[in-house]
């Protein structure tokens, strides 16, 4: 047994089985693609003076893309039986025809097939973990953060499991295997009518790897506990940054974040077209900027350069192949300062 013998989707053949269903039902359109998702998540809680939470979500579902005469048409829904294929194959051709001639047909360049398998590489289980485990690591966690001054603790590990299969009249077929366990920690420190938190590794619900329980080790939340309770204790009495100009060094968390808000989802073509626009915002770099648009201090904007790639060892998103098909690339979001 494996981190990824689980569930009803968990083999090729039954995955195959449902997606030579869908694309039998759609003969005849100019293109189509289906995606079976099936998955898991396990997340646990613990929090100073309150009962310990843990939940269980569980997901399986299709969803079918088709292109006919130019209208694009989808749908999807729970993967609930052997005729749920079939209907959504369905649903998403009516979609399609109901769209022909409402507005400028789409037409597709051809593009090679991309096919294979990938797994995530997991050393210990995150599901295979016994409950007690989690309980008692996170129980020595509050312990080893209750440092004079904090008032609330809160801790929790996560892990995500999940199969994914893809299949195109193009020819492309594809099955993945994918793992995601993560940790956090926060701190709250009160006094002298003030309040201050410290969170780790990070903040928005601490921090995840591709990878197994052995990220949550390597994390060390109780050993890493009374630093981070003593830090959000030692803001209560910080001085005030003095105004002016200097230089500023950040943490790494930090820098992620900014380049996450800054770079990452202002060079999403969606928001720069204008096709997304949400509580991130939409995108202050036009289509006419990329080649030309500097990041950085007008003093050395060549030293900044930005990548990111889903394919590193233990990345918090990992993939053998992106949403559209293909496989994933090394992505230069800004070279040499230039977006």
């Amino acid at each position: 047994m494996t981190a990824h013998d689980w569930g009803d989707l968990a083999g090729e053949a039954a995955a195959n089985a449902v997606l030579d269903t869908v694309l039998s039902a759609v003969d005849g359109v100019g293109y189509a693609d289906v995606r079976l998702v099936e998955g898991e998540e396990l997340r646990t809680y613990h929090q100073l003076g309150r009962d310990p939470v843990e939940r269980v979500e569980q997901t399986i579902g299709i969803g079918v893309r088709v292109l006919v005469d130019g209208a694009w048409g989808f749908a999807s829904m729970p993967l609930a039986d052997s005729a749920s294929a079939t209907t959504a194959a369905r649903r998403a051709v009516d979609v399609a025809k109901a769209g022909v001639g409402a507005g400028r047909p789409v037409r597709l360049p051809p593009r090679e097939p991309a096919s294979g398998s990938y797994a995530t590489e997991v050393r210990i289980d995150p599901f295979a973990v016994p409950t007690a485990e989690r309980d008692t690591l996170l129980q020595r966690t509050i312990a080893a953060a209750r440092v004079p001054g904090v008032i609330s603790v809160q801790c929790g590990v996560n892990a995500k499991r999940q199969h994914r299969h893809f299949a195109s009249t193009e020819g492309s077929r594809q099955h993945q295997s994918l793992v995601e366990t993560g940790g956090m920690l926060v701190t709250l420190a009160a006094g002298d009518g003030g309040l201050q938190r410290r969170s780790y590794p990070d903040s928005f619900h601490g921090n995840t790897s591709g990878s197994g329980w052995e990220f949550v080790l390597g994390l060390d939340l109780p050993g890493n506990a009374p630093r981070v309770g003593a830090e959000a204790a030692a803001l209560l009495s910080a001085r005030t940054a003095p105004a002016g100009d200097d230089d500023l060094m950040i943490g790494a968390q930090q820098v992620s974040l900014q380049i996450h808000e800054s770079a990452g989802h202002a060079l999403e073509l969606d928001r720069m077209l204008g096709d997304e626009r949400n509580f991130a915002g939409a995108s202050f770099i036009s289509v006419a900027d990329v080649g030309s648009l500097h990041y950085g201090s007008p003093a050395g904007p060549d030293e900044l350069r930005i990548f990111g790639c889903p394919c590193g060892k233990g990345e918090p998103k990992q993939w053998g192949f992106l949403s559209h098909a293909a496989a994933p690339l090394l992505v230069r979001g800004v070279r040499t300062g230039v977006a």
